[in-house]
């Protein structure tokens, strides 16, 4: 009789594990999900607060940003706004040294510490739930799909950010087309 009880103790707090994952995919799913790929925000950075303070993964803000400039060029010929409220971005100069304060982005290191908080707890519920059964967050597992994507999704969204950062203000118009390239759009 106590090992039915003992099992059904472990069943009850492995379902309550479970039940917590379920629950933190859910909060992930619903505030940090990014409004341009619908996936959950990878590497989040917001366009600068003064104009507006959207955030989006670092990749799929670069992707709006230069589809925006003239491959011709390698300037941007119109204002580049924020995808959804429409907040016109600082200009970006031509000529170099440009100032840093044209950089059009900043880390969302808030969003970016919950997102990686929450991705932590539901590796960790799942791990300590010890489930074999394939379930609906076997993807977040530590090295499930979701997990896998997400992560690849964070670092290529980070390399590219801070390299782009660190020679903002003396890249030339043929570098913003080779990055216009590299992102392929």
């Amino acid at each position: 009789m106590a090992l039915l009880a003992k099992q059904e103790l472990v069943a009850e707090v492995k379902e309550h594990k479970i039940n917590s994952a379920k629950s933190t995919l859910k909060h992930l799913e619903e505030y940090f999900t990014c409004p341009l790929c619908f996936e959950i925000m990878a590497c989040p950075y917001a366009l600068t607060p003064r104009n507006c303070g959207h955030t989006f993964c670092a990749t799929c803000i670069l992707k709006w940003f230069f589809s925006r400039l003239h491959k011709g060029c390698g300037g941007w010929h119109e204002a580049v706004d924020c995808p959804l409220c429409r907040s016109t971005l600082p200009h970006t100069p031509e000529r170099t040294p440009r100032s840093t304060s044209c950089f059009p982005f900043i880390p969302n290191r808030t969003a970016d510490i919950a997102i990686r908080g929450l991705i932590k707890t539901i590796s960790h519920e799942l791990a300590s739930a010890s489930t074999v059964a394939p379930n609906p967050l076997s993807d977040w597992f530590e090295d499930g799909h979701s997990k896998q994507e997400w992560s690849k999704r964070e670092r290529a969204g980070r390399i590219e950010m801070s390299s782009i950062a660190a020679q903002w203000n003396v890249m030339k118009p043929t570098d913003f087309v080779n990055i216009k390239n590299r992102l392929e759009v």
